[in-house]
């Protein structure tokens, strides 16, 4: 969540503009009675009404940049407790990020990653969806070794995230890397 919405400065901000807005709306319709005119006082209306109207739109734009901005801010938490979990041979915590397609949710068989110890995880490239802020692609490499073989081997992991709207959480589509 992002540092003003927490403190409510964000709603302040909000209140300030339409304190600002009422008084130069004031203002108008006060110069439009000055000219004693109907057909004038209509348009002073009329133009307030264009204007907190726009004022509008900017706050709701100024929303939706929060909101896009909070889920950046999630995808970055999120992509680095996964990589944590992955360095530290969490497997069965880094499973948790994965979008599940099996209705039961079970884990997979962690076994096969026993033995791998991650040396390293490096992001190389982090592309999000500008249009929608809700898929993101990564490459990161990952160096590794089994305790059987100590010969450390480097792999390249093609990462495909998802938002969830409902759940307001980011999950990995394509699952636990492979390791040879």
């Amino acid at each position: 969540m992002h540092p003003e919405a927490q403190t409510g400065k964000c709603e302040l901000k909000i209140i300030k503009r339409l304190e600002s807005a009422h008084l130069i709306i004031e203002q108008m319709i006060k110069v439009d009675l000055r000219r004693d005119k109907k057909k004038d006082v209509k348009m002073g209306k009329l133009k307030c009404s264009v204007f907190i109207l726009v004022l509008l739109m900017f706050g709701c734009n100024g929303f939706q940049f929060q909101t896009d901005r909070q889920k950046v801010t999630l995808f970055d938490k999120t992509t680095r407790a996964y990589d944590l979990a992955i360095r530290w041979g969490e497997f069965e915590n880094a499973f948790t990020f994965i979008k599940s397609s099996d209705q039961n949710n079970e884990l997979p068989d962690i076994e096969e990653y026993r033995d791998v110890r991650v040396s390293a995880v490096r992001v190389k490239n982090t592309v999000i969806d500008k249009e929608s802020i809700s898929i993101a692609r990564r490459v990161v490499d990952i160096q590794y070794y089994r305790l059987s073989n100590v010969t450390v081997k480097n792999m390249r992991n093609q990462q495909i995230w998802e938002y969830n709207e409902e759940e307001d959480r980011w999950y990995l589509i394509n699952g636990l890397p492979v390791f040879e």
